[in-house]
């Protein structure tokens, strides 16, 4: 029984920190196709790039 309180526990929290890190990625993700607007069109090629540094 004591497995299933401790899933019960951890899983929400896991969920959360998920939920928060995939919102995160996905605002940063929004903020450099925003930034390749201003980039000329050759440049596009360098957006992945781009992301894994920032």
């Amino acid at each position: 029984m004591g497995k299933g309180t401790l899933v019960k526990e951890v899983w929400p929290s896991f969920l959360s920190l998920l939920l928060i890190g995939a919102a995160l990625f996905a605002l940063s993700l929004l903020h450099s196709r925003r930034a390749m607007g201003r980039w000329p069109e050759r440049m596009r090629g360098h957006r992945w790039r781009v992301i894994v540094k920032s």
